[in-house]
Formats: C-alpha cells, structure tokens, sequence
C-alpha cells in the first residue's frame, strides 16, 4: 500500500522544470528608440495599472545620454517598482545614474479573478534578462537593487552575469518563512494548497491602503507554485556560489519573534555564507525597526531612510561608487 502511495505521489502533477534559457537581445539603435520601444510596448499592454509599467528615469532628462553607472530594480513577487521607492530612485541620483524600472512578467495587471493565473518561471526568468539587457545599454556598469523575489531574481542573474558591477538584495525570498517552497513545487503541490486554502486564491491584507494600485494580493494559487518553482530551481548552492561581484543584503530582523514573516531570514543568512564574494565585498546589515518585509519603501515601513543610508554607504565604501 504504501509503495502505491509513493507510485501515486510521483505521478502526481507539478510545475514543469524551467529550462532557463539565456536569450540573446539585440540592441536598439539609440537610446531614444529604446525608451521609445518600452513605452509602446507598456502602453499596449491591456489591464496595466496606472504606475505599474516598466520606466526610464534618466539622470538628465534633457540629455537622456548613457551614465557611467546604471541602476536596475527588479520587484518582487505580486509587486510593482513603486514597492523600492523612494529608495531606488533616490540612489540612483545620488550617484548620477540612469535607472529602469523594470516590470516582471505578467505584474501590474489587473485580470481579477485571474490575476497571475499565466505567471510561470520560465517567462519570469526571460523578462529579467529582458530588463538587464536594457540597464546595460544604459549605463557603463550595472547596480542591480531588488526586493524580494526580484533579489532572488537577482542573485540567479549575477551567477550567469559577472559582468554585473554589484548587487543591493532587500529581504532575498530564498525560501518562504512557511517552508512551503518545496511543497508548492512539488508533485500535487497546487491540489495541496487549495486543499489548506479552500480556494483557488492567495490573499493578504495591505498594510496601507495606499498600496492597493501598486501590489496584486489576490493571486491565483497557480502563481505561487509557479514562484516556488523559480526558488527550488535556483536558489542553491551552486548559484549562490557562482556569484562574485559585491552584494548587499539588508532585511527585518530584530529578534526570534519580531523578524520577516514572509521570507526565512535563517535562509537569507545561509545564502550569504555561500556567495562567492569576497567577504571584504559583501555586506548583511539587519534593520531592527523596519517592521515589514519590504524595508525600501515608504509605503510600509518608517525605515526606509535607514535602509538607504545604509545602502549608499555600502556603494561607497565597497564598491567605490
């Protein structure tokens, strides 16, 4: 019986495996048509909301020339770009750079019952890549800043990128806090969670209103498996080991209860230990009074200030910004 049970399990249905295929863009002709090009294609995007679509804020808006160094923010799971504001904006014009703001597949868009239903790793993946090939037409070198699933993102970006000049993680999702990352990639993972749901949906309460237009907190369960999916395949050893740049990590840590209920910060930690960063080139730094799981924005925590010093301080110190 038991052995059937074990037949049955792995029969069950899963995710597929994303092969992760490394794409290859071509360049636009100009920096003009590339700005062009983005907000064409954001602007045909039907149910975006308002806010939500990838943008270019140029340190001269007059010139719209490329900079020394470009900024890159990826967002995390369910988000927008607005989730690392006022953060990422503010450091990009403390050290003169263009920054994108980019918008991951399938983000900002209002499907309601269906929100995130065609989220998957593959298409994920491809989007970033998409989004770091545009930050290097912009800049000389590329600073990635990500929150999240978007730090995640990031670490699995640099492992295949060294030409990435330094990365600023806030709250990496290694793994989730509910140690559900493996249940929900797993076989039958989907059939689970809408057993322990008892629905089709993920939910969450926003903490300021002011975050509805900018977060989706009604996600279809598909899209969680589908993330969980991202994390099984990618947040290993063997990745984190393949990164050599600089790395900040910063995340909500203040003791064994009061700390970030959404990602493992034991996860986080054991992810730095493995970097294959120098150690004089990386930096953990916990903020005890952020409170939230994202530390970068205004909109859900009074730490962000804190958040940002601490950031600028590394691009000086280590990176030589």
């Amino acid at each position: 019986m038991l052995l059937l049970l074990i037949f049955v399990y792995f029969l069950g249905p899963k995710p597929a495996k994303p092969t992760f295929t490394q794409p290859f863009f071509s360049p636009a002709s100009d920096l003009i048509s590339l700005e062009k090009n983005i907000i064409e294609t954001e602007r045909q995007m039907y149910g975006l909301r308002e806010g939500n679509a990838a943008t270019i804020l140029w340190a001269d808006s007059t010139k719209k020339a490329k900079t020394k160094v470009a900024f890159l923010y990826l967002h995390g799971f369910g988000a927008s770009h607005r989730e690392g504001e006022p953060v990422s904006i503010d450091i990009a014009k403390q050290f003169g750079g263009n920054i994108f703001l980019a918008r991951l597949f399938e983000h900002g868009i209002e499907k309601g019952e269906d929100n995130l239903l065609t989220f998957n790793a593959e298409d994920y993946y491809q989007s970033a890549e998409k989004a770091l090939h545009v930050a290097r037409q912009l800049g000389d070198s590329v600073v990635v800043l990500a929150t999240s699933g978007g730090a995640a993102m990031s670490l699995f970006l640099a492992s295949r990128h060294p030409e990435i000049k330094c990365l600023v993680t806030y709250s990496p999702a290694v793994s989730l806090n509910s140690g559900l990352t493996n249940v929900l990639a797993g076989h039958w993972g989907l059939q689970i969670a809408r057993l322990v749901q008892g629905k089709n949906h993920n939910d969450w309460t926003f903490r300021n209103p002011k975050q509805r237009n900018f977060w989706t907190n009604h996600q279809r369960l598909e899209s969680r498996g589908a993330i969980c999916c991202f994390q099984k395949n990618t947040m290993q050893r063997s990745t984190f080991e393949r990164v050599k740049c600089p790395v900040f990590l910063g995340y909500y840590y203040e003791n064994e209860i009061r700390q970030d209920s959404t990602v493992s910060v034991d996860a986080m930690q054991e992810m730095f230990g493995q970097l294959g960063t120098p150690p004089q080139y990386k930096r953990a730094v916990s903020f005890p009074k952020a409170a939230a799981h994202v530390i970068t924005s205004d909109l859900t925590t009074d730490a962000w200030q804190s958040v940002e010093a601490e950031s600028v301080r590394f691009l000086k110190e280590v990176v030589g910004l």
